[in-house]
């Protein structure tokens, strides 16, 4: 069995940060060798803000998972699921962030689990992929 891909939303990373109860099984398993954390680096934008708090995101960053860029392709097919999910949503740029999160999920190995605050948006933008998404699902945190 391959390795999960746990990818963290912007609620997910400030709740690693912050040691939040609700991210201490996710942890658990990647120290059981049974998944990999990773994160979007859009979701950075979400998660700081120049002040003395960064520090502990900083930190999470920097030792206990892999940032993935956000590449050229990433960006073109964060746009495209964007705007086929935006049909069903008041302000579709709200969805900016989640589409670049699900646009980094296609290309990673799967199975990927998203770790979300809410798997609406999410489960939306996954609809919306063009190609398979097979493998990737959404968790709430």
């Amino acid at each position: 069995m391959s390795r999960a891909t746990l990818l963290l939303d912007a609620h997910a990373l400030s709740g690693l940060a912050q040691s939040a109860p609700a991210m201490q099984p996710w942890l658990a398993v990647v120290a059981n060798g049974r998944a990999v954390m990773r994160v979007c680096a859009a979701t950075l934008t979400e998660t700081v803000n120049g002040t003395a708090r960064d520090a502990a995101v900083h930190r999470v960053v920097n030792s206990e998972l892999t940032c993935e860029p956000v590449t050229e392709a990433i960006g073109y097919r964060a746009g495209r699921l964007r705007a086929k999910a935006a049909s069903s949503r008041r302000r579709p740029r709200e969805l900016t962030v989640e589409a670049l999160v699900v646009a980094t999920a296609c290309g990673l190995p799967r199975p990927v689990i998203i770790l979300t605050s809410g798997t609406g948006d999410i489960d939306l933008l996954l609809a919306a992929n063009p190609g398979p998404t097979e493998g990737i699902r959404s968790r709430r945190v």
